[in-house]
C-alpha cells in the first residue's frame, strides 16, 4: 500500500515543494532563457567516502536501505564543490500496477558548529512508478509523493498524466508565466493534493519538469467520474 504519513516532516505541501523546486531551475525567467550549464561533476574522494561511512555508522537509515551513491558537483561550474549522499530501499510492489521505494538524501555541512559535517534532509521519501515488470525496477526519475493519496488514485495519476498535460496545454496559453512553455516536453515529478474546503471537489496536483528545468503545475479533479485539467500554473525562481 501507498503509505500514510509516518510524522509531521515526511510530507510538504504542494506549494512549498513547488516553490523549492522552482528554485532549482535556475535561470528560469518570465521570458524564455537559455538553459543554465550543466553542473560540474568528480567523483568523490577516499576521504569523501570515509566522512560519509563514519557518520552512517552513527545514522539509522531506512531498512533494507542500498549502499549509498555519493555525488560531488558544482552547479553552473562554478563556485565551491557540493557533496551529498543517496540512500534508497530496494523497490518493490506497494500495490498492483505501482511500485515504491523510500529515499534518503544527505548533505555534506562543511565547518559545521557541531563538528558534524552530514545533514540528512529530513525522513526517507516516498518515490512511485508504474510496474512495468517483476520485480520493480527503478527508472531513473521515479515520481515524488507529497501528501499520502489512496492507492488507486496514485494508480490513476500515473497511468493519465501524460494525457492531462496535453489537455492542460490550452490552458497554458491563457497563463502569462506558462504561455512560453506551451510547447515543451515535460516529465512528471511529484504527485500532491489539495486541501478540501467547503464541499468544493479535492485538487489533485501534478507538478511536471522540463528537460531544462522549467516547472509547470497542473492542477485536476473529478468532473462527473473523469480527472480533468483544472488550473495551471508555472513556478519561476
Amino acid at each position: 500500500m501507498v503509505p500514510a504519513a509516518s510524522g509531521p516532516s515526511l510530507w510538504l505541501s504542494v506549494a512549498a515543494y513547488a516553490a523549492a523546486a522552482a528554485a532549482t531551475a535556475g535561470t528560469a525567467t518570465a521570458t524564455a532563457a537559455p538553459a543554465p550549464p550543466p553542473p560540474a561533476t568528480r567523483p568523490a574522494s577516499a576521504a569523501e567516502q570515509r566522512s560519509f561511512d563514519q557518520f552512517l555508522r552513527q545514522y539509522d537509515p531506512a531498512p533494507g536501505a542500498s549502499p549509498s551513491r555519493l555525488m560531488v558537483e558544482r552547479p553552473g561550474g562554478t563556485g565551491p564543490w557540493q557533496l551529498s549522499a543517496t540512500m534508497e530501499t530496494p523497490p518493490r510492489l506497494a500495490m498492483p500496477g505501482v511500485c515504491q521505494m523510500e529515499r534518503s538524501v544527505f548533505r555534506h555541512v562543511p565547518r559545521a558548529p557541531d563538528g558534524q559535517p552530514w545533514r540528512a534532509d529530513g525522513l526517507a521519501l516516498p518515490y512511485v512508478w508504474l510496474a512495468v515488470g517483476d520485480p520493480c525496477v527503478a527508472p531513473a526519475r521515479p515520481v515524488r509523493l507529497l501528501q499520502a493519496m489512496p492507492p488507486e488514485l496514485v494508480l490513476q495519476l500515473l497511468k493519465e498524466n501524460a494525457a492531462l498535460l496535453n489537455r492542460a496545454r490550452l490552458l497554458f496559453a491563457g497563463n502569462t508565466q506558462c504561455a512560453r512553455l506551451r510547447a515543451l516536453p515535460f516529465a512528471l515529478e511529484a504527485l500532491g493534493k489539495g486541501a478540501r474546503t467547503n464541499g468544493a471537489p479535492t485538487i489533485y496536483t501534478l507538478l511536471f519538469r522540463s528537460e531544462r528545468g522549467d516547472l509547470a503545475q497542473v492542477d485536476a479533479r473529478y468532473s462527473r467520474a473523469e480527472l480533468t485539467a483544472w488550473n495551471v500554473s508555472c513556478p519561476i525562481p
